[in-house]
């Protein structure tokens, strides 16, 4: 989902990109995205996820 993509690279944006850094922001992402998806499923509306996510 974009709008949580860019909030994790506004984030990290003061950080130096390297190898490390980048396999944070992928993880914390996908994890991000799941329970995204989660809260969906149990009746949320796409606002509301991001709201409780961010």
């Amino acid at each position: 989902m974009e709008v949580l993509k860019t909030y994790i690279e506004n984030i990290f944006s003061s950080y130096k990109e390297d190898e490390k850094s980048i396999r944070i922001k992928n993880d914390i992402l996908t994890h991000m995205e799941d329970e995204y998806e989660d809260l969906i499923l149990n009746g949320k509306s796409s606002e509301e996820a991001v709201g409780i996510i961010i």
